[in-house]
């Protein structure tokens, strides 16, 4: 039966002759989280219209971690740092999602750290960047290790001006639960363009014997 749906989204969205029909079809392809839609999902997030490619990295940011392969990396990697031409910040911030939760490399972290020394105008995707990563840090000690080693290491990342970059984008992780079984979390990502709410998460997370779930999500 999932087979079938798969292939009858397939067929739907090759039909489709609006944007507004792709989006409905990629959301659709988000409530199925299949492995095997990957392809179709990048095809669109990379190619598509603005709201086509946030649609389709939704999609994609909302499959599990262990599905994030290296062509999804190389996508999302090609997306924030805008290879080819430019997307919309939520593509890039989703994007930096995928990259940060994926166990990213040094040189990977070196340059999304020195992108925030370009002249790029979309500060609110840096300072997204900027909270993600110390959200992150606070319980990735490896993360958080070795983006102040990078930090030490590129003397122009060092500054007040990179520190504090400008916007009111925020991302942080607050604890309601301490247990001795159990741990309880509220996450939340709040994404702001010219000063309005573009696009926001909250999720309460539970972390159990070196497991995190996520019981509860409002986006």
């Amino acid at each position: 039966i999932v087979s079938d749906v798969q292939s009858s989204l397939e067929s739907g969205i090759s039909a489709c002759k609006s944007e507004e029909c792709k989006q409905k079809y990629l959301r659709a392809f988000k409530n199925l989280a299949l492995e095997d839609t990957i392809p179709t999902l990048l095809k669109y997030a990379i190619n598509g219209t603005k709201k086509t490619s946030v649609a389709a990295m939704k999609a994609i940011r909302a499959l599990p971690v262990a599905m994030w392969d290296d062509t999804v990396k190389k996508a999302a990697e090609r997306i924030y740092f805008q290879v080819g031409r430019r997307y919309d910040s939520s593509s890039r911030t989703l994007s930096l999602d995928i990259l940060l939760e994926s166990s990213p490399s040094k040189a990977l972290l070196r340059d999304l750290l020195l992108s925030l020394t370009s002249t790029d105008p979309a500060y609110e995707v840096k300072q997204y960047l900027v909270q993600r990563l110390r959200q992150l840090g606070e319980r990735d000690l490896l993360l958080n290790n070795t983006v102040r080693e990078i930090v030490r290491e590129e003397k122009m990342l060092n500054t007040y001006h990179i520190q504090a970059q400008r916007g009111l984008t925020t991302a942080f992780t607050r604890s309601f639960l301490n247990h001795p079984s159990l741990n309880g979390s509220l996450v939340s990502i709040q994404e702001v363009s010219s000063g309005l709410l573009k696009r926001g998460i909250v999720d309460i997370v539970i972390d159990r014997a070196g497991q995190s779930q996520e019981i509860f999500s409002v986006s």
